[in-house]
């Protein structure tokens, strides 16, 4: 019975000390993703617009100084490669989906993907 106990208490430790050790960057997949989700999450911390050339473009509200891949949020090597891990609440979509485009009038647009990707950067 005692040998029992004494499994049990390690394994608790093991199990507890394991969750108070700082983790690793962890890429995140988001499966099955649609427009409309893009849409919904996106809409809080920017505006739509359509563009003649790209279709729908989301301009995050970060004004003018904002750039993608270089403010708010760093660079950790993953599973999947040197991965952007953003501090913005948004940047689980647009750091991992679709492509950035600049345009002179409004600055930074995010044009949606649905492919995953741990950064969108060429």
């Amino acid at each position: 019975m005692k040998r029992g106990i004494t499994v049990l208490i390690v394994t608790l430790v093991c199990i507890f000390t394991n969750l108070l050790q700082p983790s690793t960057a962890q890429a995140q997949f988001y499966g099955g993703i649609s427009f409309d989700v893009f849409y919904d999450e996106l809409s809080p911390y920017g505006y739509w617009d359509r563009d003649p050339s790209y279709g729908d473009i989301w301009y995050p509200n970060q004004g003018r100084n904002f750039r993608p891949y270089g403010s708010n949020g760093y660079w950790a090597m993953t599973e999947y490669g040197n991965t952007w891990v953003s501090g913005y609440p948004w940047g689980w979509a647009p750091f991992h989906y679709g492509r950035w485009v600049h345009n002179s009038y409004r600055g930074w647009g995010w044009i949606p993907g649905y492919e995953w990707g741990p950064a969108w950067v060429e």
